[in-house]
């Protein structure tokens, strides 16, 4: 039983765009600046989401956040955050391998084994 081509279920023009977006060698300095100006931005956003939520707080109950409500909050917020930067860094990690094996193949003048 074989496949059928990818030809046969998209069109032409569509088809070799996304065999060009597989034929892009991943790059490690990409890959790093990608993943700092990704979590600097979420930082920021963060950091303006809370000034934010601080303010409507006060504005409609008069008076300021209760540390409590912040702990809480906080732990569910850097739980769900530790979570996504380890999944990341696994992606991140898996695309640089891909970088240096990509490299190396080339200056070798070889192919992966796998």
């Amino acid at each position: 039983m074989s496949l059928p081509s990818l030809f046969e279920y998209l069109p032409y023009e569509h088809a070799v765009a996304i065999t060009k977006l597989a034929e892009k060698e991943p790059s490690v300095t990409g890959t790093v600046v990608k993943g700092l100006v990704g979590f600097g931005g979420g930082t920021a956003a963060g950091f303006g989401l809370g000034v934010l939520a601080k303010k409507i707080y006060e504005k409609t109950q008069g008076q300021p956040l209760p540390p409590k409500l912040l702990a809480s909050a906080g732990a569910l917020v850097g739980g769900g955050f530790g979570l996504a930067y380890a999944l990341y860094k696994s992606k991140e990690q898996e695309e640089i391998r891909r970088a240096i094996e990509a490299k190396r193949n080339r200056t070798q003048g070889g192919v992966s084994g796998k």
